[in-house]
């Protein structure tokens, strides 16, 4: 059976990168763009897993872990902090208000998926949407797990490998590598 995932972020690029990894996998993904609605749908959807920023506008992710786990109805939903957050003290202060785990950004394509999937109840999982999986395609054999807006994909050092993406936007001109004279 495939998951309900609630996905609070207010980032456009970062919610678009989570929701296809996810919805690739085979899961279910309600977005919400700030704190409050956030609340609201987690009370109206019960979703098997909550995934939280913490920058938010309206209510910060330490209001929201705080305002979900205090509603007896909905505390025993788990809830993984995906946050740039990564000073020292910022994972202890996100596990202290309440959330499960703690997933630091920029998010690893290659490993994003299990590392969410382990925060699952028993026996929601994901599956492979067109065919078989593999730790190296996504959805289908042969299948990239980078979304096709991706134009760069360079491995950056920060705490353990992690991915930096760029996006040359439509219509830009990649610059010459030969000098003009």
């Amino acid at each position: 059976m495939s998951a309900t995932i609630l996905v609070i972020e207010d980032h456009p690029t970062n919610l678009y990168l989570v929701t296809f990894l996810l919805e690739k996998r085979g899961h279910r993904i309600v977005a919400a763009g700030d704190g409050p609605r956030g609340i609201e749908l987690a009370g109206e959807l019960r979703p098997d897993l909550i995934l939280l920023d913490i920058q938010l506008p309206g209510l910060d992710g330490y209001g929201v872990a705080r305002a979900l786990k205090g509603d007896p109805a909905l505390r025993a939903i788990p809830i993984v902090a995906v946050t740039s957050s990564a000073m020292a003290g910022d994972r202890e202060k996100v596990l202290a208000t309440g959330a499960d785990g703690y997933l630091e950004k920029p998010i690893d394509p290659a490993t994003f998926v299990a590392d969410v999937e382990a925060f699952l109840p028993p026996g929601v999982k994901g599956r492979p949407r067109g065919g078989s999986w593999s730790s190296t395609t996504c959805g289908r054999t042969g299948t990239s797990c980078e979304p096709s807006w991706v134009g760069t994909a360079t491995r950056s050092r920060r705490r353990g490998m992690a991915w930096r993406l760029s996006r040359r936007q439509p219509g830009s001109r990649r610059p010459s590598s030969s000098p003009t004279s």
